[in-house]
């Protein structure tokens, strides 16, 4: 089968659905011919761990549309894979002209598969009520051109079945994957590591990995840290990938000290080896920790144990059960009390983390989602 996938951005920095475009794609490649169409700009065109890389897409309005349909006529593939997320293809997530060009793609016959990573933008604030609703329209005839959409979390997925109950088979729920490669580390490395960034060789380290990003509670990172930092004195705090100027810039509060380590940006696998070096993490959420939060499945590939936050978006039939600790978003002291329950036990903390690998194997390894998005694929071809 030839797969085609589109997305706007690859190998961009903290850009998490072109590395999830990319690694599924190179998953694809094992047994599939695999191309990915980006924009110009994103690298050079040629193959790559298998999947043929094609950046020639001008801009994702009209004129690079057009772009699109005439090389997707020409390659001719088996379906394409369309990444979605409203800010992918516009600065403010308003694009009309993409929903009609696959529409017009669906009307010559291509067997579209809409990958949604986040539908549309929530109007509780003003500045999205304008942009909320021009999203809202163009996810709906996105789905009208698409043969089967996936989506990466259960709540979104029953929302839109809710929209197309006829076709509700149609939407798929495929949890996203860990953008971050684990890289060997011997226990002399690690122990090495940890001394070039600070750590101290014995204490207990708390990681956070993109604590600034999109729906991370940082204000509740910084409460915890203040309360058990006082409790341990061997506890310290390693937040990956961001600056320590950045984070005091965002967040007057954030945490400084001795024993508080800010990474600053890091390639992929330096990330790996600092999710080594750490003895828990922390993925507290105002949505609560969910099936699309690649920063959290990192952590899980590599054996992290983790305490996140249960909240509305919490894929349930995922997590329920799991060795992730969850908490209730909003209950500071629970949370309190289930990391300061891992740091005070190592025996715990070596029985979640291996019960954390396995957990991921099951859900968010590459070869479990690429055989899951194929099953889909298949499904689209035969579907007239």
């Amino acid at each position: 089968m030839h797969i085609c996938l589109v997305t706007s951005k690859i190998f961009a920095v903290r850009d998490g659905v072109g590395d999830y475009a990319f690694r599924l794609a190179v998953e694809l490649a094992r047994e599939h011919r695999v191309t990915l169409l980006t924009s110009t700009g994103m690298g050079e065109a040629g193959e790559r761990e298998g999947v043929m890389i094609l950046p020639v897409i001008p801009d994702w309005r009209p004129h690079g549309l057009r772009v699109l349909i005439r090389e997707l006529r020409r390659l001719e593939p088996d379906v394409v894979n369309l990444q979605f997320e409203p800010h992918l293809y516009h600065r403010w997530g308003v694009n009309l002209w993409l929903p009609m060009a696959m529409l017009f793609l669906r009307w010559r016959g291509v067997r579209l598969i809409t990958t949604v990573h986040e539908p549309f933008v929530p109007l509780t604030i003003w500045k999205w009520w304008l942009s909320g609703p021009i999203q809202r329209v163009a996810l709906y005839l996105l789905l009208w051109a698409s043969r089967k959409v996936v989506v990466v979390i259960s709540v979104w997925t029953r929302m839109l079945q809710r929209w197309f109950w006829w076709r509700a088979e149609d939407f798929v729920r495929i949890p996203v994957g860990s953008n971050v490669a684990p890289v060997d580390l011997s226990p002399e490395e690690r122990q090495a590591l940890r001394s070039r960034y600070g750590l101290p060789p014995t204490g207990v380290v708390v990681a956070v990995f993109s604590p600034l990003g999109s729906g991370k509670q940082f204000d509740l990172v910084v409460r915890v840290w203040e309360i058990l930092a006082k409790r341990h004195t061997d506890l310290w705090l390693l937040l990956i990938g961001v600056e320590r100027e950045e984070a005091r810039r965002r967040h007057p509060g954030a945490p400084t000290g001795s024993r508080v380590v800010y990474t600053g940006f890091v390639s992929g696998p330096e990330v790996s080896r600092l999710h080594q070096c750490a003895d828990l993490a922390l993925a507290p959420y105002v949505d609560g920790v969910s099936a699309r939060r690649t920063s959290t499945i990192s952590m899980m590939a590599h054996a992290v144990p983790l305490v996140g936050t249960r909240g509305p978006l919490t894929d349930l039939d995922i997590f329920e059960g799991s060795p992730i600790r969850l908490v209730p978003v909003g209950d500071e002291e629970g949370f309190v009390a289930a990391v300061d329950g891992l740091v005070a036990s190592r025996d715990l903390r070596l029985a979640l983390g291996s019960r954390t690998r396995l957990f991921f194997e099951r859900h968010f390894a590459w070869p479990v989602l690429g055989k899951q998005f194929f099953e889909v694929a298949a499904g689209a071809c035969r579907r007239h």
